[in-house]
């Protein structure tokens, strides 16, 4: 309240929509989804991003309607919420911009040329004991380990093979790992994670680390964070993201088109320090 009420609300004069992170969240564990979405309403959010598939919205919507059923929430303070919801909606439907003109507005080349030069100053080439970047010619494959639940389309080595011939594989969570597809030649393997990989992509890259030795790199294209729990792969690469264009900046970085400029803008617990980045 001591934020959202007093501060946001009263000496700011915000009355705009807030909407809390996602309930699913570690952190929030500690104390239930339920309860916490209780709380962040009494603090003045508006919308409970219930994340986490049925059992949390589910536990989120009973705890509320309880709370709501024993007078801890006002009726009159739901109702707050439900006025600046109504508002947000009828403004962003009179202001919608045809999807022809919204595609015209973020689609243009000044957009386009702006958005190239964030991702080739952000890809951050964290590691490279083996001096694997820029890549040595020979034959190569990319291997993208991906969760179930995230489209990997386009793939990193979609990206990079408009500079070189490779292989370029997908393993989603779970599957049987030909071991012909880890061994031997310059191994990229491609993660994609918001928290800790699962034990399946470790295992993956704990054997590829053993047979693909110092040919192995890394691309983490989520959080940074990967690097804490996998083997000591000796190259790693951050992209922060899976977008086309960070992609094909990861992929102009390892063929050697353009030098690595990122550094990292958080800590890796246990590796490397704020701002570290090997340029």
């Amino acid at each position: 309240p001591a934020i959202l009420q007093r501060m946001l609300r009263e000496e700011w004069g915000f009355d705009g929509v807030v909407f809390t992170d996602s309930l699913a969240m570690a952190p929030i564990a500690r104390i239930g989804a339920g309860r916490a979405a209780v709380q962040a309403l009494l603090a003045g959010a508006d919308v409970l991003l219930a994340c986490g598939g049925p059992r949390v919205q589910e536990e989120v919507i009973d705890s509320v309607r309880q709370a709501a059923e024993q007078g801890v929430l006002s009726i009159d303070r739901l109702g707050q919420s439900r006025r600046r919801l109504v508002a947000l909606r009828a403004r962003m439907w009179r202001d919608a911009p045809r999807v022809d003109e919204a595609e015209r507005i973020v689609g243009n080349a000044d957009d386009l040329l702006r958005a190239r030069e964030i991702a080739e100053h952000a890809v951050t080439l964290v590691r490279d004991e083996a001096h694997n970047v820029p890549l040595q010619s020979g034959q190569l494959r990319v291997l993208t380990l991906a969760p179930a639940t995230v489209r990997v389309e386009p793939t990193l080595g979609e990206m990079l093979r408009r500079f070189r011939p490779l292989d370029d594989l997908v393993l989603r969570s779970g599957d049987e790992v030909d071991p012909a597809a880890i061994a031997g030649d310059p191994l990229i393997i491609v993660t994609h994670n918001r928290g800790r990989p699962d034990p399946w992509q470790i295992e993956v890259v704990r054997r590829a680390h053993e047979s693909a030795g110092r040919r192995l790199i890394v691309v983490a294209t989520g959080t940074p964070y990967d690097l804490a729990s996998l083997p000591p792969v000796p190259t790693y690469l951050a992209t922060y993201g899976r977008e086309p264009v960070m992609l094909m900046a990861a992929a102009r970085v390892l063929a050697g088109e353009i030098p690595p400029r990122g550094r990292l803008p958080v800590g890796i617990p246990g590796c490397y320090p704020v701002g570290h980045g090997i340029v």
